[in-house]
């Protein structure tokens, strides 16, 4: 036990020091603790609407004896959400984290690494739980009048949740890497299986809308809703049983029943742990064999073809072509940066896929675009969803992070800074244009737009992706997060993100509402777009070639 306890704060300081930043000195801890607080503060709104709406929906789901429903949606969304990242974090923390090797040889059981490097795991999916099931916790607690026993069985249910998903993903994990040989192409593998594993969440949204959309029919909802009693919640659990003892348990906190299923919601959370550490015990050391080497492919090139390999180009698309191949080739910049790019018209397709079109109102919409009185609205929500799209791919706003401790290579090569930084932000233009095609080939085959109408969009686009990478740049260069052990922290475990998806959002949304509201004209959109955005591009540009290379110039690893 106390080898467990000394190894988890250990692992947890290391973890906390990656992810406040590497930056030393009085300024750089002040930017490090304000970059949290505006993330949290941004995200309040998010936390008091889904707890608003709690409250707003309880009496009606009170009233048809349906009230654990509430709770049954919110544990199921959640456990999909860490099963989904978990799989990527147990990845990365279990087998390709750099204290790995410096791990193995110390006197520990693979018991005692794994239970410390799952406590940290379980820390970090805490982040998610605060913000989607908080809320869904204290607006029920607030609309039902809870007392104390309430709210104590919420704070067991909510430590232990992340227990059942990341335990499925960590034996997903480890029977993958005992008896397969995938540690000398463990790229290819994290690659492919991130790409298995967003289309499985895919799946599992349009197998939602199809069980949401099959409510939309009047009878079927009766039939459901009439036995009361919450009879749905079991139709939620999906594969985390365990999450309805937890839902009956804060239904029925008030009498014995709720006693006796948090008990159960906790002791089963105990054995899977169990389960998880013996499992551990024969298969984890045995994956890691191997996990240092790599495979490569060894090819003798002729004179000729070397010839043909070294071509003269600019410094700035040599270096763009650089960054470019390094997101592709590896796993987590792929995953995270990358695919989002072309996942987004999957997502468009959803409600065909589900065969929920007149529930999603598709045939409407369509009706709307090709009626020519509503272009300017359709214009501005197009160019909103770019922003949002184009700052959510975190391509330049991780870009100096993703440089990492070699960051130093960047002082002594042959390349400005200014030439450097051009190239992060045209590689994330190209990206972002890839997301901004993709929504359009989507559209088109979904909405059926006028040839004019993508033409400005597509002029709109490209203001807005500059814009966003424009801005994920600056902010990247502010706050660099450069000390971190493994790639996946230097993306998904970055704030930098966070702060570009949040100023993206606020943008688009200052776009589309006054749009909305005066029902402006679509050339008088596509003018005030280009102009406000052009100037901002024109000054943003300004301040990247003077205030943004002196940044890059003082960063340090």
């Amino acid at each position: 036990m106390s080898n467990y306890i000394a190894l988890t704060k250990i692992l947890l300081k290391n973890s906390l020091t990656s992810f406040t930043g590497s930056k030393k000195g009085k300024s750089s801890k002040i930017k490090n603790i304000i970059l949290p607080v505006i993330l949290v503060i941004s995200l309040l709104p998010l936390a008091g609407a889904i707890g608003a709406g709690v409250i707003a929906v309880y009496p009606i789901f009170k009233g048809l004896g349906q009230e654990g429903l509430i709770f049954a949606s919110g544990l199921m969304a959640v456990s999909m959400m860490i099963l989904f990242f978990g799989i990527f974090y147990i990845m990365n923390i279990f087998y390709f984290s750099n204290d790995v090797e410096s791990l193995l040889p110390l006197p520990l059981r693979p018991s005692t690494i794994m239970a410390a490097k799952f406590t940290v795991t379980i820390l970090y999916e805490y982040l998610t739980e605060l913000l989607i099931l908080a809320p869904i916790i204290i607006g029920f607690g607030i609309a039902s009048k809870a007392g104390l026993i309430y709210y104590l069985y919420a704070i067991f249910g909510f430590l232990t949740l992340p227990v059942i998903p990341l335990v499925y993903a960590g034996i997903i994990n480890m029977i993958l890497m005992r008896f397969t040989n995938i540690s000398k192409n463990r790229d290819q593998f994290r690659i492919i299986g991130g790409i298995l594993a967003m289309f499985a969440a895919v799946f599992v949204n349009i197998k939602s809308q199809s069980f949401f959309g099959g409510l939309s029919n009047p009878e079927q909802l009766q039939a459901m809703l009439t036995p009361g009693d919450n009879t749905l919640m079991g139709i939620m659990s999906g594969i985390f049983p365990a999450n309805k003892l937890f839902a009956i348990a804060l239904v029925n906190n008030a009498n014995i029943k709720g006693l006796v299923n948090i008990l159960l919601y906790v002791a089963i959370s105990i054995l899977f742990c169990a389960l998880f550490l013996t499992l551990g015990e024969s298969l984890y050391f045995k994956g890691l064999v191997g996990i240092s080497e790599t495979k490569s492919k060894r090819k003798k090139l002729t004179t000729e073809q070397f010839d043909k390999s070294v071509v003269k180009s600019s410094i700035i698309k040599s270096y763009t072509i650089k960054e470019l191949k390094l997101l592709f080739r590896s796993p987590s910049y792929f995953i995270n940066c990358v695919l989002i790019n072309f996942l987004l018209p999957v997502f468009l397709f959803i409600p065909f896929l589900a065969g929920a079109d007149s529930g999603m109102g598709v045939s409407e919409i369509r009706g709307y675009v090709l009626s020519g009185n509503y272009e300017g609205i359709i214009l501005a929500i197009a160019f909103a969803a770019i922003l949002f799209a184009s700052g959510t791919n975190g391509v330049t706003s991780t870009s100096i992070s993703r440089e990492g401790a070699n960051i130093f290579i960047s002082k002594y090569i042959a390349v400005s800074y200014h030439d450097q930084i051009m190239a992060k932000i045209m590689t994330g233009i190209i990206l972002g244009m890839v997301a901004t095609l993709s929504m359009l080939v989507a559209a088109i085959f979904i909405l059926l737009p006028p040839i004019h109408l993508i033409v400005l969009i597509l002029i709109t686009g490209l203001v807005g992706v500059i814009f966003t990478s424009f801005i994920g740049i600056l902010i990247d260069l502010n706050f660099p997060k450069l000390n971190w052990d493994n790639e996946q922290k230097a993306v998904k475990q970055n704030m930098n993100l966070m702060v570009s998806i949040l100023i993206s959002s606020v943008v688009s949304a200052v776009v589309v509402i006054p749009v909305i509201i005066f029902h402006l004209n679509v050339w008088l959109v596509l003018a005030g777009l280009v102009f406000i955005f052009g100037f901002a591009n024109a000054v943003l540009y300004g301040l990247i070639k003077s205030a943004g290379v002196s940044l890059f110039e003082k960063i340090e690893a």
